[in-house]
C-alpha cells in the first residue's frame, strides 16, 4: 500500500514483506474416524514491535480442515431385553433385543430372540390359553418361521406349558396363533404384517400372506442417501466462518448435493490481558494526555507518544537495500526501513544498517525536531559482503515511536564509522 507524501512516494510493506511466521507445523491427526473429524496445524507469528503492524500481520496462524468425513458404518450397542411375552406362571415365551445398522457393511444380524420363563414342577393340568406341558419347555422353537435365523434356545431343558402343536408364539404377545397369520420379517426383524408393505431406500417391500415371505422390488427414479453426518467444524479459529456437514449417496442419479453449508461463529481469544480485560491487536488499553498505549500479539503494550493535532511527524516505513559505511556490505535484499518525518522543520529521522549488535548509532538526524526512539533490542538480518557477496549476520534498529521536539539549540547527531545513511 503505497502513499504520496510530498514529493516522496511512502509504501507501506504488505504481511509477506513485514510479518514473519515460523513454519506450518504438521496435520495434526484426526480426532475421530468417521462422521466428520477434524484436524489441525499451525504456526507462530514472529514478535513485532509495531502495533500499527497489527492490522497488517493478520495472516492465519491455525489452519483447521474436516476430516474423515464419511458416515459411520457399523452396528449399534444392543438395546435392553424386551420383558417376557407371557407372565403366567409355569409358562415359556419368549423375549427379544436389537440392534440398528447404520452406513453399509453391518454383518450378523440386527435381532436376537431366546427363551424366557419361570420352571416349575406344576402338573400338566395347570396349563392354559392353548397352552400343553413340556418337559422341555425352555426350548420354544414354536414361533414363526421368518424369526427362525434369530432364535437361541437354552442348553438345558425347564418344564413347563407351550404352545400346543398346531400353534406358534409370536414376538408381538404372548397369545399362541395360528402360523398362517405370521407376518414376514426383515433381514434385520422387522415384522411387516400380512398384506402389508414397507418401503426402506430405494427398496419397498410387500408382505405375502401365503408363505410370509417379502417380494421386494427397486424403485425407479430413487435416490437413497446415507443419514448426514454430525455438523463438522467451524473453519475459522476466530470471527464468522462456515461448518458443513456430509452425506454419501447409496443408489441413483442427479440426487442432489452430497455436503451443506452453514455460517457459525467462533468467539476469539484476546491477544491481551490488562486489569483483567481482554483486547485485541490493536486495540487502545489505555491512553491519558501524553501517551497511548495499544495491543500488539503475545499479550505486549506499546505506548506511543501523543501527536498533537497540528504536528505531521509520524512514522513510516519504506523497502530499501541498506549499506554499511564503507559501501561495502549490505543487506540480502530489500528490508523495512523505519523512519520518521513530517511537519517539524521537513526534519528527518533514518534507521541505517550497522553490523555490531553493541553499536549505539543506527540513525542519521539532519534536524533534531521530528525524532524517535528505538526499541531496546535490535533485528538480526542477512546481509551480504564483498565482490562474491559473502555472507553474514548484520543488525538494524526499529523506531519504535516519532515525535516533534524543540529545534532551538538542536545540535547534529555524528554517526559511527560503522554506519551510513540509506541510499
Amino acid at each position: 500500500m503505497c502513499e504520496c507524501i510530498g514529493t516522496n512516494l511512502i509504501c507501506i510493506q504488505t504481511d509477506c514483506q513485514y510479518c514473519r511466521y515460523t513454519d506450518w507445523e504438521p496435520w495434526s491427526d484426526c480426532t475421530k474416524s468417521c462422521d466428520v473429524g477434524l484436524r489441525s496445524r499451525s504456526r507462530e507469528l514472529l514478535p513485532i514491535q509495531n502495533w500499527e503492524m497489527c492490522i497488517l500481520c493478520n495472516g492465519s496462524r491455525e489452519e483447521i480442515e474436516d476430516c474423515n468425513t464419511q458416515s459411520c458404518s457399523g452396528w449399534s450397542a444392543w438395546v435392553p431385553w424386551s420383558g417376557c411375552s407371557v407372565s403366567e406362571p409355569c409358562t415359556f415365551g419368549i423375549r427379544t433385543r436389537n440392534r440398528v445398522c447404520t452406513g453399509t457393511g453391518c454383518e450378523g444380524d440386527g435381532l436376537e430372540i431366546e427363551p424366557c420363563g419361570e420352571p416349575c414342577d406344576e402338573a400338566e393340568s395347570n396349563c392354559t390359553n392353548d397352552r400343553v406341558w413340556s418337559n422341555c419347555a425352555s426350548h420354544v422353537d414354536q414361533t414363526c418361521g421368518g424369526l427362525s435365523t434369530f432364535f437361541t434356545e437354552w442348553d438345558t431343558c425347564d418344564t413347563g406349558c407351550v404352545c400346543k402343536p398346531d400353534l406358534i408364539l409370536p414376538t408381538s404377545s404372548g397369545s399362541c396363533i395360528s402360523d398362517s397369520i405370521c407376518p414376514c420379517y426383515t433381514e434385520d426383524g422387522q415384522a411387516v404384517p400380512q398384506g402389508q408393505s414397507l418401503v426402506k431406500g430405494c427398496i419397498t417391500c410387500h408382505c405375502n400372506g401365503t408363505n410370509q415371505q417379502l417380494d421386494c422390488t427397486t424403485i425407479t427414479n430413487c435416490c437413497e442417501w446415507t443419514q448426514w453426518t454430525s455438523w463438522g467444524s467451524c473453519d475459522v479459529t476466530c470471527g464468522t466462518g462456515t461448518r458443513q456437514r456430509y452425506r454419501e449417496l447409496i443408489s441413483g442419479e442427479n440426487c442432489g448435493p452430497d455436503v451443506e453449508t452453514e455460517h457459525c461463529t467462533v468467539e476469539c481469544p484476546a491477544d491481551c490481558i490488562v486489569d483483567g480485560n481482554g483486547y485485541y491487536c490493536g486495540n487502545t488499553t489505555s491512553e491519558n494526555s501524553t501517551h497511548t498505549c495499544y495491543c500488539t500479539v503475545e499479550n505486549t503494550i506499546s505506548c506511543v507518544k501523543n501527536i498533537p493535532a497540528n504536528d505531521t511527524c509520524r512514522k513510516y516505513t519504506k523497502m530499501e537495500i541498506l549499506y554499511d559505511a564503507v559501501g561495502d556490505c549490505h543487506s540480502a535484499g530489500e528490508i523495512p526501513v523505519d523512519y520518521c518525518t513530517g511537519s517539524c522543520g521537513n526534519s528527518t529521522f533514518e534507521t541505517v544498517l550497522v553490523l555490531s549488535a553493541d553499536s549505539d548509532g543506527g540513525q542519521s538526524v539532519n534536524c533534531p525536531c521530528c525524532t524517535g526512539t528505538f526499541y531496546d533490542e535490535k533485528e538480526q538480518i542477512e546481509a551480504v559482503c564483498g565482490p562474491t557477496k559473502e555472507p553474514r549476520v548484520a543488525y538494524i534498529p526499529r523506531i519504535k515511536e516519532c515525535s516533534c521536539n524543540p529545534c532551538s539549540g538542536a545540535t547534529s547527531v555524528s554517526l559511527p564509522s560503522t554506519t551510513t545513511a540509506v541510499r
